[in-house]
């Protein structure tokens, strides 16, 4: 999970993270003034797939949401990617999310 705070203080607004797996995820995130829009431009290494499957990544971006009954916290698929076929390194489309969408217009809200 990446926090938008976090991502945009770093030089050049990107960070990259290693999964359990081995495989590395990288985001970058561009300050927007007044849009209330989170751009978003994501790229993946070595990303691992089970043997004998293709390697069709996306990505998903998720926001936590409490249940209606409020005793559960909960992720909730916001965004979803077009899958870049057959590339274990893929470079995804930028993508624009509405930040009132993602994070109820908060920069501290994490999101995965």
């Amino acid at each position: 999970q990446f926090d938008v705070g976090t991502v945009l203080g770093t030089k050049g607004g990107v960070l990259g993270k290693e999964t359990k797996d081995g495989s590395l995820v990288m985001a970058q995130v561009e300050r927007c003034s007044g849009s209330g829009v989170l751009n978003l431009k994501l790229g993946g290494v070595r990303l691992k797939h089970k043997e004998g499957d293709s390697v069709d990544p996306f990505f998903e971006l998720q926001r936590r949401k409490q249940t209606a009954t409020g005793d559960q916290v909960v992720w909730d698929c916001v965004y979803r990617s077009r899958p870049v076929d057959n590339n274990p390194s893929p470079v995804w489309d930028l993508c624009c999310v509405e930040l009132s969408v993602l994070c109820q217009s908060k920069r501290n809200k994490k999101f995965r």
